[in-house]
Parts: structure tokens; sequence; C-alpha cells
């Protein structure tokens, strides 16, 4: 295991802004950036939830995303055990607009619209692309993000580097594996070799992707825990007016982060393991919230184990992209007593500059 590269929305947001209209909202921008993007999303949707957020709150602007859901988490458990006859209520139903405008403000801000087929087609970024292409078999990418940019900045020919069937985790079970979105795997290849897919099979990968809050492109099986992939993750519907919801896995940035279930307590299990035998890290665009705590305690028991385990080698280098200063800084003083005599922090206060100077050894 040589290097693990962790990318978060910040870097969603520095991979594709160019190429879009309206940036990518991230958690402190989120309800600030919903009007601008209104007319791709759903318009009553959209008005619903800010206008919800507006009665809890007296303003829409600089509410955080996840402090707002927190505090939805909260009142619907404070509701469900000690009920009042007043209003504001309806927890359950806020949160569940929330979530749909989550899955669907990512898609329709990391997507490009196409008016004749009527439908949303992926993007990819050319900053992930830079980062993908300088790993290694044994290396891993770690990621909170719920949107796709990064599996679609995968080459979709190297089937070996990264593809949907195994890329996910290797103790995570992926069901579906061949439906439309993964499909383009195979097509894309298959173009290469005169059309021939006779007993096609995705191989082993080189890279593994853990996404541990989830993806807009999963559902998890109840029973068996399999991850199914969906066949049309970029589906954008109203039914009778109302926005139909899309069922999708995702751990939404609340105060009830469940890990404890599978997949999930195979990914941050596979997340760890990586964590703790790497000898680069690579962290892009993930400021790391203080609201995070499970984020927090995965560095901080690696950092513990490392730091004082015995036969544990030190980290090499550590590379840090954010224009935060602040950020880059909270990741020294966490990741500090991991660097040996011989390694190396650096730091890049712009994302490409991390890409533009780090070429594979």
């Amino acid at each position: 295991m040589r290097k693990v590269v962790i990318l978060g929305a910040g870097a969603t947001q520095a991979g594709i802004s160019n190429s879009f209209e309206s940036r990518v909202p991230l958690d402190k921008d989120f309800f600030e950036a919903l009007p601008y993007i209104k007319e791709r999303c759903t318009p009553i949707l959209t008005d619903r939830v800010l206008k919800q957020v507006f009665a809890l709150y007296g303003r829409t602007y600089g509410v955080s995303l996840e402090n707002y859901f927190r505090d939805l988490e909260s009142r619907q458990i404070i509701g469900s055990v000690s009920k009042a006859k007043g209003k504001p209520k309806g927890w359950p139903k806020k949160i569940l607009d929330l979530r749909e405008l989550i899955r669907r403000g990512f898609i329709q801000t990391t997507c490009s619209f196409d008016k004749k087929l009527n439908r949303y087609t992926p993007r990819s970024s050319n900053l992930h692309k830079n980062v993908l292409e300088n790993l290694t078999r044994g290396d891993a990418v770690v990621t909170f993000n719920y949107d796709l940019v990064i599996e679609e900045s995968f080459d979709k020919v190297n089937h070996k580097q990264w593809n949907p069937r195994y890329g996910y985790g290797k103790s995570v079970t992926i069901a579906n594996f061949k439906k439309d979105w993964a499909r383009r795997w195979i097509k894309a290849l298959t173009r290469l070799n005169k059309g021939e897919r006779k007993r096609y099979s995705f191989p082993q990968c080189n890279v593994v992707l853990l996404k541990l809050h989830g993806s807009l492109n999963w559902r998890v099986h109840k029973q068996s825990k399999r991850i199914d992939l969906i066949d049309n993750p970029f589906l954008v519907e109203t039914r009778k007016g109302e926005p139909r919801p899309e069922n999708v896995s995702i751990i939404p940035p609340g105060i009830l982060k469940d890990i404890t279930d599978k997949p999930y307590s195979q990914l941050w299990q596979e997340a760890r393991r990586y964590l703790d035998n790497c000898r680069e890290l690579i962290i892009v665009g993930y400021s790391l919230p203080e609201t995070d705590f499970l984020a927090h305690s995965l560095f901080n028991e690696v950092v513990r184990f490392r730091s004082k385990g015995k036969n544990v080698k030190k980290l090499l280098a550590l590379h840090l992209a954010d224009k935060d200063p602040l950020v880059r800084k909270k990741y020294v003083d966490i990741f500090s007593p991991l660097i040996g005599a011989n390694g190396r922090i650096y730091e890049y206060e712009d994302f490409n500059k991390y890409t533009t100077s780090n070429s594979q050894n």
C-alpha cells in the first residue's frame, strides 16, 4: 500500500467549477447557492426547503447544511419523546425534502443537461484525472462525497485501474453491476475491441475507491446488505407536480451517522486498514469539519496506532492541497507525529498546483 488520497467536496468544486455557470454548493454555502441553481433543481422543492429553513432561523444566509440537518434530526427525536401541541412540526417530511434536495443539488451541479435528450450527462474533472492517473496497484482513494465525479474521472478503458464491479472495496459485494450506468465501462472497452463482449468479466482493480458516506448511485439491499448500482443515478423526475424522490444510500450530514452495519462498517474498516499502512497521504479539498466526529476519530486512531505501534512505518510524505491555511494547519497538527525523520510535508494553496508538481515516481 503506497498512497491514500482523500478527496473532499472542495476538490469537486475546484475540479468542475470552471465548466459550470454555478458552483457545486458546499456545506456553508448550500442554501445561498440554491437560488442560483433553482431552475435546474425542482423549483417547488427548492422553494419549500428554503421556506422551511427561514421558518426555523428567520434567515437562509449563513445557515450551514450540516447544522440544519442536525437540527432537524434533533428536533425529530425530541418531538418523538416529548410532543408539543404547537407548530412547527412535520420533521420527518422536512428531512425527506432535504435529502432529496441534496441529491438533486449535486446531480444538477456536476452534470450538464441535454435538452434534446431531456437528461443529465455526468461531467469528469481534469483535476481528478491528474490525481487518479498517478495512482498504482495497492493505492486507495477515500472520500466522504456522494457525487460521481471521481468515478467519471477514472479511465473507462483501463478496467484494471478501476471498475464498478470491484472498485468500491474488496469486502463489499456489488450486485447488478452491469446496469446502464456501469455498462459504459464495458462499452468503452468493446469499442476498442471491435464490439466483442462475449462472456465479459471485470478484472480486479489496482485502485480502490472507498465512499465512506455512500454514493448517489447506490442502493443497499435491506437483507443481504449488498450494494445495488442504480440504473440511472442522474434521474430527476416529478410526479403530479411534486418532486419524485429517489431511494439512494447516503449518510446525510446529521448527528446519526450509523456506520456500524454493512456495507458501511466494511468500508470504514477498509479505509482504516489503508490509512494504517500507507507511506504517502494526499488530502485534497477536504476541510474536516469539526462536527464530523467520526472522521476525526478515524484519523486520531490512525495516528495513535502508527505513533505507538511496534514495527509501524512512518509516513514518507504528507501532501495538503487546500486554499485555506487553517485547514492545512489542522492536518499538520494531526498527522505530524507520523512524519518520520526522512518524511516531508508539502502544502499547496491551489488544488492544481499539487497535480502539476507531482508526477508518477
